[in-house]
């Protein structure tokens, strides 16, 4: 003994016996050397004896291995593998908030390795949480001096943590009452574990395993209603930002109000607004949502929609918004006034939009709206700065408009030469260009 292992730390002593943390010379591994003198109480080293039969008969990953048993003339000595970790009642204390998986994973554990002593005839006793020890996440049962064989007549010792373990007749139902006791002080608060079974050792494991998945359907089922719950109350308070809004007409209540609509009816959600009243004109007075409101009233392509929005929009917005309100005016119908129209031609001059000027002619033609001859003439300048992109289908359009506003007797009306240059040999220019110089 000491020849190889040498003693690294004392863990415990009494006049009987003493337990120390040593290390093995020729291995560097580290063990637990459980030492009991030759003159000690005939009872001591009798459980020390039962200690080394039960840890040579078991085979579980949940206790300490066997690995040397010395006896001199003075002292019986076994040595064990040494489990690095906490006693479970510190290891709680240190974790508050135990992990159920783990409770159950560590009650499992502690059963099958009792079983297995079962199975030898021996009774374990002395189960509380200072023998379980915890360590990397598993949960290991230690001291196995306390175990007593079946057929005794009283126990040897007596576990201070478990009062149920004081009766005088040793059976296996003693385990029984101890895991029931273990497993009360783990779930503390578990109402539905007072339905355990305390008669038979194996029925109370299977009582534990019935409860804990009987604990689990009904956390999945209140899981399963919770969410149902906040799906429906999400469901029936859809309407809320709408309500919210109708309610007090917040102006930064107005996008989730629209959005809901929107989403409920995505291609009439401008009108219903319109139609139920629900639209604040005040809201039209803002540039933003008057540009907002334009747009989805473009993309409705509804004459009414527009036309109102025309009305309620201040011409001052609306100067600021020329091509949305252009579009406006094609979709509505209506005819836009003659200083409008002005505006709108010298915008276009400004920007130079060829795109906006051939929709501009188109329209005027269309509806039949006559302008000026200097109007006309900012058109033109249009077409001139552009040239390159124009086609002869704008250039065709730009004059048969010119001829019928000569019609309609307006006069100094000009056609730019380049236009007329470009486009000389084109047949429909070519006709047309005959009347204008007729």
């Amino acid at each position: 003994m000491k020849q190889r292992y040498q003693k690294l730390k004392r863990l415990k002593i009494d006049p009987n016996s003493c337990v120390d943390l040593v290390c093995d010379d020729y291995t560097g591994k580290q063990y637990i050397s459980k030492k009991v003198f030759k003159d000690a109480s005939p009872l001591v080293i009798h459980q020390f004896r039962t200690e080394v039969d039960v840890l040579s008969s078991l085979h579980t990953p949940y206790i300490p291995e066997l690995v040397d048993v010395q006896e001199s003339e003075s002292e019986m000595t076994l040595i064990e593998t040494w489990i690095d970790g906490v006693q479970l009642d510190q290891w709680v204390k240190m974790h508050c908030f135990l992990k159920l998986g783990f409770r159950k994973r560590w009650i499992l554990a502690i059963y099958k390795c009792l079983e297995q002593v079962h199975q030898l005839d021996y009774v374990y006793v002395d189960l509380k949480p200072q023998n379980l020890l915890v360590g990397q996440g598993q949960i290991f049962l230690i001291d196995f001096n306390s175990c007593i064989h079946s057929d005794a007549t009283h126990i040897a010792s007596a576990s201070s943590f478990n009062y149920l373990q004081r009766e005088n007749d040793v059976s296996f139902r003693l385990d029984t009452l101890a895991m029931y006791r273990l497993i009360r002080w783990l779930y503390p608060k578990n109402i539905l574990l007072c339905l355990m079974r305390k008669t038979s050792f194996e029925k109370s494991r299977k009582s534990f395993c019935r409860l804990i998945w009987f604990e689990r359907l009904v956390f999945i089922f209140l899981f399963i209603c919770l969410s149902l719950s906040i799906i429906t109350t999400c469901t029936l308070n859809q309407k809320d930002p709408l309500e919210r809004y109708l309610k007090n007409h917040r102006k930064e209540d107005f996008p989730a109000a629209y959005q809901f609509c929107k989403n409920e009816n995505p291609e009439d959600a401008i009108y219903l607004w319109i139609e139920n009243e629900w639209l604040d004109t005040s809201l039209l007075k803002d540039k933003k949502m008057a540009a907002f409101f334009m747009q989805e009233a473009v993309d409705s392509n509804n004459p009414e929609i527009c036309a109102y929005l025309l009305e309620h929009i201040p011409s001052s917005i609306l100067n600021q918004q020329m091509n949305l309100t252009f579009t406006l005016y094609q979709k509505s119908g209506k005819v836009p006034e003659s200083k409008w129209l002005q505006a709108y031609a010298n915008t276009l001059r400004k920007t130079n939009d060829l795109n906006h000027c051939d929709q501009l002619v188109a329209y005027l033609f269309h509806q039949e709206i006559v302008i000026s001859a200097e109007q006309y003439k900012v058109l033109g300048q249009i077409y001139i700065h552009h040239l390159e992109a124009v086609k002869a289908s704008m250039a065709s359009q730009y004059l048969e408009y010119g001829l019928f506003l000569k019609s309609r007797h307006i006069e100094n009306l000009t056609i730019p030469s380049s236009l007329a240059e470009k486009f000389s040999q084109d047949e429909q220019w070519k006709s047309l260009y005959a009347f204008w110089r007729a």
